[in-house]
């Protein structure tokens, strides 16, 4: 295993780990007095396997050396990134929240309106229906009169009818003839 030794003053070391301003920080204390051994161990993609000699079955990549600061600010530069991405993830995220609270407020303010309105329709056929319920029921109580009217005037006219009938009858009885007695 490649490892790189660095050595720390005794002094305590401190960086920030990011520039986004955070209280946080690396710190390696002077309490240790032994080295910091780490390991480094990166694979090599610029080789192509046409330039080298393969063996199938045994895949062994080169091991590149990268140096501590380099690795510290690869990395620094990648939690950058990443804070950035989830930054833009954030923000998204809380664009497409207000954006479904804004329909969801819309739908449900329509869901009422129409409610409302349903309501009123409601209401306005039940006075509808009740107002032709009244209706008939007075025009069929203005029929029954029209046709008792009707009936009583039919009663009349045959009543009148045969009272003429008698009347002519007996004018006849005193000798006048029935032409003399229709005329």
């Amino acid at each position: 295993m490649d490892r790189d030794i660095v050595s720390f003053p005794l002094k305590s070391l401190e960086e920030q780990c990011c520039d986004c301003g955070c209280s946080c920080s690396l710190t390696v204390s002077s309490s240790s007095n032994e080295p910091w051994l780490r390991s480094v161990k990166r694979k090599h993609n610029e080789f192509e396997k046409s330039s080298r000699f393969y063996i199938p079955g045994l895949d062994v990549l080169p091991v590149a050396r990268v140096g501590i600061e380099k690795e510290c600010a690869m990395l620094r530069e990648t939690l950058g990134t990443q804070q950035a991405t989830i930054q833009e993830l954030c923000s998204e995220l809380e664009e497409e929240r207000n954006a479904a609270s804004s329909a969801a407020n819309e739908t449900m303010s329509m869901i009422l309106r129409l409610q409302r309105e349903k309501a009123e329709v409601q209401m306005e056929s039940r006075q509808f229906k009740r107002f032709a319920e009244e209706k008939m029921s007075h025009d069929a109580q203005e029929i029954s009169a029209l046709e008792e009217v009707l009936y009583k005037r039919e009663q009349t006219i045959q009543s009148l009818t045969c009272e003429i009938q008698a009347y002519k009858h007996r004018m006849m009885s005193y000798g006048l003839t029935e032409s003399e007695a229709e005329g």
